[in-house]
C-alpha cells in the first residue's frame, strides 16, 4: 500500500549560529534600543513595535536580517516549485512580557508569513502552537491523525516560515522575562508571473 498526502501544509525552520547569529543579533539590538512599544487596547494579550501594515525591517534598516529572510525565501519558493518574483514585505516585533500570550490569528492573504526569534527563555516564555487547518473532522479514526495542534520551542535565533492562512497563537508567558520575536508577511507580486 502506498499513501500520499495531498492537503499537507509545509512549516519552514532555519536557526542561525556563529558569526551569522550574531551579526544579525547585533543589528536587531542596537536598533530596537529605544524603541517605543505600544500595547494593543483591543487584544490585552501583548506589545508590539511597528504596525502589520509597515516593514519594520525596512524602517530600522535590519539589512543582515533582509538578505536572511530573503534567501530563505528563495529555498522556500524552491522548494515548492513557485517562481521567485518581487514581493511586498510587512513586518513588525512583537513583545511578551509576563502573562502575555498571542491569540489564535491568521496572517490573511500573506503568501508567506514567518517569525524570527530575538530573545527568548524557550518553552517558558510561550510555545508558538499551530492549529490544524482542517476544518471539520468527524471521522472518529482520523480525528486525532488530521486535528492534533503542532508546537515549536522558540529559540534564538530560529526563524519559521508557513502559509498565511495556517492559524496560530502563542502560549502565556509564565515567568518574568520577555520574550521578543519578529513577525512578518510576504506578499508576491502575482501579476509578474
Amino acid at each position: 500500500m502506498h499513501i500520499d498526502r495531498p492537503f499537507s501544509t509545509p512549516i519552514f525552520y532555519t536557526q542561525l549560529e556563529d558569526e551569522n547569529l550574531f551579526g544579525i543579533q547585533e543589528e536587531i539590538g542596537k536598533s530596537l534600543q529605544g524603541y517605543e512599544w505600544t500595547f494593543n487596547e483591543n487584544w490585552q494579550s501583548h506589545w508590539v513595535a511597528g504596525d502589520f501594515d509597515s516593514d519594520i525591517i525596512s524602517e530600522l534598516n535590519l539589512d543582515k536580517f533582509a538578505k536572511h529572510l530573503d534567501t530563505q525565501i528563495r529555498v522556500v519558493c524552491d522548494e515548492i516549485n513557485f517562481p521567485y518574483v518581487e514581493y511586498k514585505r510587512q513586518s513588525w516585533f512583537t513583545k511578551l512580557n509576563q502573562n502575555n500570550y498571542a491569540h489564535k490569528h491568521n496572517h490573511g492573504m500573506s503568501d508567506i508569513s514567518g517569525v524570527y526569534y530575538f530573545k527568548t527563555n524557550g518553552e517558558e516564555d510561550g510555545n508558538i502552537k499551530f492549529h490544524t487547518p482542517t476544518i471539520q473532522s468527524y471521522s472518529s479514526i482520523f480525528k486525532e491523525y488530521c486535528s492534533k495542534p503542532f508546537y515549536y520551542e522558540p529559540h534564538v535565533g530560529k526563524m519559521l516560515m508557513f502559509p498565511g492562512f495556517l492559524e496560530h497563537s502563542v502560549g502565556t508567558n509564565i515567568n518574568d522575562n520577555e520574550r521578543i520575536s519578529m513577525s512578518f508577511n510576504i506578499i508576491f507580486n502575482k501579476y509578474i508571473i
